[in-house]
């Protein structure tokens, strides 16, 4: 519901939804560009032109125009919109590494501040779709991978996924909203 109506918000009221952009905008820019001034410098070059050349222009899985400053773009404005997004990391049918952006809507769990009853984190803790070891650490994210408004679950090991939020409390496990 907070989500819902922080997205009205941001798509009905012009001021605040122009401010969300023009910080993601000036966000996203040159400093994203790689470099490298270490020893190897030769090799760095090579690095940092096929990152620019090849990965950044394809490292969203919708290709096109979502490259990477779209990526981040879009990213930022999830992060002040909706409290957070998900960074899904893929390899493309061709096995080229790719990202999948996931928005925050869709990683949540029915049964809220419960456990896990099956499935490789059976016994865990999960609250608002994030899977807890005992120490307080994301183990996964659970996400809802239905089509069509159908509920289907799928829990993510924490290694495959970036969960991108400005938190502000020490306990905190998700992104709070920016409206």
């Amino acid at each position: 519901t907070l989500a819902s109506l922080s997205n009205r918000l941001f798509m009905n009221m012009g001021v605040p939804k122009a401010c969300v952009l023009q910080k993601a905008d000036f966000s996203v820019g040159e400093a994203w560009l790689p470099s490298y001034l270490g020893p190897d410098a030769d090799r760095g070059k090579a690095v940092a032109k096929t990152m620019r050349d090849l990965w950044y222009p394809q490292c969203d899985t919708r290709g096109g125009i979502f490259d990477w400053w779209k990526l981040l773009e879009l990213s930022s404005v999830a992060i002040d919109r909706d409290g957070d997004c998900f960074w899904l990391l893929i390899k493309g049918d061709d096995g080229f590494p790719r990202v999948q952006l996931v928005p925050g809507h869709r990683c949540y769990d029915r049964n809220n501040g419960t456990r896990v009853e099956e499935g490789k984190f059976t016994g865990y803790r999960i609250i608002d779709g994030v899977i807890y070891h005992r120490g307080g650490r994301p183990v996964a994210y659970r996400f809802n991978v239905g089509q069509d408004g159908e509920e289907a679950f799928e829990d993510i090991p924490a290694a495959n996924v970036i969960h991108h939020f400005d938190p502000t409390h020490c306990e905190q496990g998700r992104g709070v909203l920016g409206f």
